[in-house]
């Protein structure tokens, strides 16, 4: 016969018994906590990215600090480091989550456009990794107005190249702007919006064309027997830039004089701007296409590029010229200092071509 637990050792086991409970439970709030924990510091992290994006788009970032939903808050420290800025959110929540993101960008929040995917045109900012996609059908050469709000482009009319124009977010029907008889391309508005460049072919050679927008009639600039192409502006809005049979570039006053900036060389020269202090273009005297500047002082010739690479289409902004390359084997967009140094991948992520700053 076997004999029946005591009274002790009921008392015992039960005693055991709570022990285990009590360790069971334990163990279950401390995984609760941790969970919880890690979603609120998942949370956290998610919250310090957003806030982070809001600030490097910002064209003049500010610190500030703020609230978000569930217990969340932010704040945000910007420092000037020579010309960048350091930017700094952090953000805290419940059960003790604590996030950190920190980066730099530059003081002047550089706008462009560009195109890719053959025909959608997207603007970004220099410091900014997400393109947004802004007109479609957009095959042509093109180029905005000073503002940034009118996009004049090439598209075919009545079996020929001519030139449109219509506001850059607008799906409205575009305006027929400049309809020449022997066609149109390479619209470059001037930097006071009042005229447009372009070309087109007259005296049996390829022509630089002004176009005035109050008097909706356009004149040869060039009108000369030479092949010029490639127009630019001063800030003057007064003297163009033009590419002379392939190879010189030529700034042309209003009064109809010239002065030759780039004489003639082995390669070819193409694709000017200028600040009215610096000249940048493009050539292949040494061997491939590269990007130069000209001090229009001093006269001294910088070479700013060398890869095996095409390094083509520089545009001058302030201290930032931007390019495109296919350096990596495929054609993406760089920018850098009048220089040459701080070489940035613009479009990192993304074929594209045509580069444009827009403000």
């Amino acid at each position: 016969m076997r004999r029946g637990f005591t009274l002790m050792e009921i008392l015992m086991g039960m005693a055991l018994m709570a022990l285990i409970l009590v360790a069971a439970l334990c163990v279950l709030q401390w995984a609760l906590l941790g969970s919880t924990r890690q979603q609120a510091q998942t949370r956290a992290a998610f919250l310090a990215q957003q806030q982070m994006e809001a600030l490097c788009a910002a064209d003049q970032p500010q610190s500030a600090q703020g609230t978000f939903e569930s217990g969340f808050t932010w704040s945000a420290q910007v420092k000037p480091v020579q010309d960048f800025l350091a930017l700094e959110v952090r953000v805290k929540g419940p059960a003790g989550s604590l996030y950190t993101l920190t980066t730099e960008r530059r003081k002047e929040l550089n706008q462009l456009v560009f195109r890719s995917d053959g025909q959608k045109l997207f603007q970004t900012a220099e410091d900014v990794p997400e393109p947004i996609a802004v007109s479609d059908g957009i095959a042509g050469d093109f180029c905005l107005s000073p503002d940034g709000q009118q996009l004049a482009y090439v598209a075919s009319h009545e079996g020929k190249p001519q030139i449109f124009l219509r506001r850059l977010d607008s799906k409205n029907a575009p305006q027929l702007l400049i309809n020449h008889p022997e066609g149109a391309g390479e619209p470059r508005f001037s930097p006071d919006g009042e005229q447009l460049a372009f070309t087109s072919q007259a005296n049996g050679a390829s022509q630089v064309f002004v176009y005035s927008v109050s008097r909706r009639s356009f004149r040869n600039a060039s009108n000369n027997s030479h092949q010029e192409n490639s127009p630019g502006w001063f800030p003057d809005s007064q003297s163009l830039l033009v590419c002379r049979d392939g190879s010189s570039i030529v700034k042309r006053l209003a009064n109809g004089s010239e002065q030759v900036l780039v004489a003639e060389s082995e390669g070819w020269n193409a694709a000017p701007c200028t600040d009215g202090k610096t000249l940048v273009f493009m050539s292949s005297r040494d061997g491939n296409p590269e990007i130069y500047s000209l001090n229009l002082d001093s006269k001294k010739l910088r070479r700013l590029t060398e890869d095996p690479a095409y390094d083509t289409t520089p545009q001058l902004k302030g201290q930032r010229i931007l390019f495109q390359s296919n350096r990596d084997g495929v054609q993406r967009l760089y920018s850098m200092n009048l220089d040459g140094s701080e070489l940035t991948p613009v479009t990192p992520d993304q074929a594209a071509e045509a580069p444009q700053w827009t403000r």
